[in-house]
C-alpha cells in the first residue's frame, strides 16, 4: 500500500442523493417538526454532457479529468478535492480498495462493491460501520469512481449541487468537523409519562427506519429494525455524530440471535430510543448495521445431545403421532428412540460437516440398550448440505431436494421461520420435511392422490441440559 501516489487519476462519483438508511416521519404537529429529508438527485439528461465545474471553500478547481454525469450521479476527481479537505489517499492494489484517510474518520471503498467501511475515533475509540451506497466504486476507461458525496460530507465537508451553473459546491471549515453528540436513552417511564412521546413512538417502532422528534430542547431518535420472526435480537445504539453542522448521524448494530438461543416464538420489533441536547441539529441520519448469527450447518438443524426430546401431533392415521428421545451420544454419533404407540424403533445417527446419516436402524427395539457399536445396516442421508434451494441427493427411499430455507410453519410448539424445507419423491408420494435451526424438525407432510398424513411438532426440549 502506499500514500498519494497512484498511477493515472482517481475521480470521485459524487452521490447527489443524500444517503439516508432510515425513513421520513411526516404529519406530526406543526411546533414539533421531523427532520430527515434527503438532497435531490440530478436526473440524467441529454443536458447533464455539458461541463460540470467543482467549487471548494469558494475556489473553482482546475482538473484534468473532466466532471460528468452517469445514471443521474455527478462523477467528479477525487486527488484534487480529498487534497483540498485534508485527507490522503492509499491504494490497496492487491485488494483493489481505496482508503482515504481525514482527521478522525477514514473511508475504505472497494472496487465494484456497493457498500463503504467507516472508522470513526470517538473519544480514542474507533468505531466501525458498514454502509450501503448507491453507486459502487468501480474502474472505467482506466479511472477510479467513488462516490464523492459521501465521502466528502464523512470527511466533515458539506456539498451542495448548482443546477444553474451546473457547479457542485464543497464547502470545508473546521466547524464542520465530524464532532461526538452525547446522548441519553429513553426509559420506558419517560415514554409512558409524555403523551405526545409516546403516540410517536406507538406510531413507528413496528416500521425499520431512524425516526426524530423535536420536543422543546430535546431531539428525540428512534432506532427501528422492522419486524423480526422471533425474540433475541438486540439493538444497541453506540454513537451519535455531528457529521455537519446541522445534522447528527446515528450509529446503531442489531445483533441476531445465535443458533443456540432459545428464544420467544413470536414476532419481536427491535429498537432503541435516545435523546440529546438538540442545539443545532435540524435533520438525523443514521444507518443499522447487523450483526449476523454464525453461518448455519447441517449439523443445526439436528440438535442431537442426549435429553433431546420432541413429540409430534399426528393427523390422518393412526401412527402419525410419535416421540422421539436422544438416548445416547458418543463422539459424531447419536442414539434415538422413537415411539409411535405401535412400535419403539432405534435409529443411529451420524452427523458429518455437510450431511446427516442414519447408519443404523432396528424395529421392534423395546429396551433402551446403547447400540452405538452396532455395524451399519443402513445409509440414510436425511439433510445435506450446501443448505440451499436445488440441492439434491438419492436415497434408498427416493430423492430428496431441499426447495426452500426460508420456509414458515405454524406449529402447536410456536411458530417457526426460516426452516429448511425437504422434499421427498418415491413412485407413490411426495413427503415434505421441515427442519428449524436448533430445533430439528418441526413438521412432516406425507401425501398420495387421495391422502394427507401430517405430524407436526407439538412440544420439544433441546437446549442441553446441567447436572
Amino acid at each position: 500500500m502506499f500514500k498519494s501516489k497512484l498511477i493515472g487519476t482517481i475521480v470521485i462519483a459524487t452521490c447527489l442523493a443524500l444517503l439516508t438508511p432510515g425513513a421520513t416521519l411526516a404529519g406530526m404537529a406543526k411546533d414539533l417538526p421531523l427532520y430527515l429529508e434527503p438532497l435531490p438527485v440530478v436526473q440524467a439528461t441529454e443536458d447533464n454532457r455539458a461541463d460540470i465545474g467543482i467549487e471548494v471553500d469558494g475556489r473553482r478547481l482546475t482538473l484534468d479529468v473532466q466532471a460528468f454525469i452517469e445514471n443521474g450521479r455527478t462523477l467528479i476527481p477525487l486527488r484534487g478535492v480529498v487534497e483540498e479537505l485534508g485527507a490522503t489517499v492509499e491504494w490497496d492494489g492487491n485488494r483493489k480498495a481505496v482508503v482515504i484517510q481525514g482527521e478522525g474518520v477514514s473511508v475504505e471503498l472497494i472496487i465494484g462493491k456497493d457498500s463503504a467501511e467507516i472508522t470513526r475515533s470517538i473519544d480514542g475509540t474507533a468505531q466501525k460501520e458498514s454502509l450501503k451506497l448507491d453507486v459502487a466504486a468501480k474502474i472505467v476507461a482506466g479511472r477510479t469512481f467513488i462516490p464523492g458525496r459521501f465521502v466528502s460530507e464523512t470527511l466533515g465537508a458539506k456539498v451542495e449541487w448548482n443546477e444553474e451553473g451546473r457547479l457542485v459546491i464543497i464547502t470545508s471549515k473546521k466547524e464542520n468537523a465530524a464532532k461526538a453528540i452525547k446522548f441519553e436513552l429513553v426509559t420506558s417511564q419517560e415514554l409512558r409519562d409524555n403523551e405526545l412521546l409516546s403516540k410517536w413512538y406507538q406510531e413507528n417502532h413496528q416500521t425499520g427506519g431512524i425516526y426524530s422528534l423535536t420536543a422543546g430542547e430535546w431531539m428525540y431518535v428512534l432506532v427501528a429494525a422492522g419486524e423480526k420472526p422471533t425474540g433475541g435480537y438486540d439493538l444497541q445504539i453506540y454513537s451519535i455524530i455531528e457529521i455537519s453542522p446541522g445534522t447528527a448521524y446515528v450509529s446503531a448494530s442489531l445483533k441476531s440471535p445465535s443458533k443456540d438461543d432459545i428464544v420467544t416464538q413470536a414476532l419481536t420489533y427491535p429498537h432503541a430510543i435516545a435523546r440529546f441536547t438538540k442545539g443545532n441539529i435540524k435533520n438525523v441520519e443514521g444507518n443499522i448495521t447487523p450483526t449476523p448469527p454464525d453461518k448455519l450447518t447441517v449439523k443445526d438443524y439436528f440438535p442431537l445431545h442426549e435429553g433431546c426430546r420432541w413429540q409430534y401431533r399426528g393427523e390422518g392415521m393412526e401412527y402419525a403421532s410419535f416421540e422421539r428421545e436422544v438416548l445416547y451420544v458418543a463422539g459424531d454419533r447419536a442414539q434415538i428412540k422413537e415411539n409411535n404407540g405401535g412400535t419403539v424403533s432405534a435409529s443411529i445417527i451420524k452427523i458429518t460437516e455437510d450431511a446427516i446419516i442414519r447408519t443404523f436402524f432396528q424395529g421392534e427395539q423395546y429396551d433402551n440398550a446403547n447400540l452405538l457399536d452396532r455395524e451399519a445396516n443402513d445409509n440414510l442421508v436425511i439433510l445435506q448440505g450446501p443448505l440451499e434451494a436445488g440441492t439434491r441427493w438419492e436415497t434408498p427411499t427416493g430423492v430428496r431436494e431441499i426447495v426452500a430455507t426460508d420456509a414458515a410453519i405454524a406449529t402447536p410448539a410456536g411458530r417457526f421461520t426460516g426452516c429448511i424445507k425437504v422434499k421427498i419423491e418415491s413412485q407413490y408420494s411426495t413427503t415434505y420435511e421441515y427442519y428449524k435451526d436448533g430445533i430439528g424438525m418441526v413438521k412432516r407432510e406425507f401425501i398420495t392422490e387421495d391422502t394427507l398424513i401430517t405430524s407436526t411438532l407439538e412440544q420439544f426440549q433441546t437446549s442441553k441440559t446441567t447436572d
